[in-house]
């Protein structure tokens, strides 16, 4: 399903739980109504539950196929759009903690979703969503988008070097690298998924979280492009 037949399905689908949230508030008010002369305070608050409850209850039901998979259906959309493969690769979680020494080696939950890859003259590169969490603390170390490159000649560069103010004004300032002799990892700790989609979420090449998404895979290529 292309994106543009996703975005009028959801706009559909959108509708459809206008519809239900006011025939929800009218079982609502019918409760409350019958239960006002006996009790206000029980009514407003039967009129509440009965509400919420006929509402979530339908929204369930009419939206968990679309949202199942969906952020799956629009990367695979976006990735042909941008010339990008699908990322067949497992993350290990030793690689990502190579270049973070500050980050603990035991006691953490990872857990990683595969982006994409794509490959080049000079190198190839991955890219992962990431989450780290500390299990003594419970402290969230890293959620983010996580690029792994290699590249086919040696970097003879500062590792202090790599300029990514671009990438700041994208995703924020809580960026990091590391840097080796033939690859550069990339950490950019954004809080939460590169990619986020639900039923409120716009679905085309216009939409905000969409081409922001782009935005950022395309600014890292074009920098890793100019080694």
């Amino acid at each position: 399903m292309s994106l543009k037949e996703l975005e009028i399905t959801r706009k559909r689908l959108r509708l459809k739980l206008f519809a239900v949230l006011v025939i929800a508030a009218a079982f609502g008010f019918l409760a409350a109504a019958l239960l006002f002369k006996f009790d206000a305070v029980m009514a407003i608050i039967a009129a509440i539950f009965i509400t919420l409850f006929v509402y979530y209850h339908f929204k369930f039901k009419i939206t968990k196929d679309f949202e199942h998979d969906l952020k799956e259906r629009v990367l695979a959309q976006i990735l042909i759009s941008m010339n990008l493969k699908a990322l067949k690769d497992e993350l290990d979680e030793n690689e990502f903690l190579e270049g973070k020494n500050n980050f603990p080696k035991t006691d953490i939950l990872f857990n990683s979703y595969k982006i994409c890859q794509a490959e080049f003259d000079s190198f190839n590169i991955k890219f992962y969503d990431v989450y780290l969490k500390d299990t003594n603390s419970s402290n969230t170390l890293f959620y983010g988008l996580f690029a792994s490159s290699k590249f086919k000649k040696t970097l003879s560069m500062d590792k202090n070097s790599l300029d990514i103010s671009n990438l700041k004004d994208i995703f924020g300032s809580d960026i990091s690298y590391f840097i080796s002799d033939n690859k550069i990892l990339l950490y950019i700790n954004s809080q939460g998924d590169s990619l986020s989609l639900n039923l409120k979420t716009p679905i085309s090449n216009e939409g905000v979280d969409i081409f922001k998404f782009k935005s950022g895979i395309n600014t890292v290529l074009e920098l890793f492009k100019s080694f």
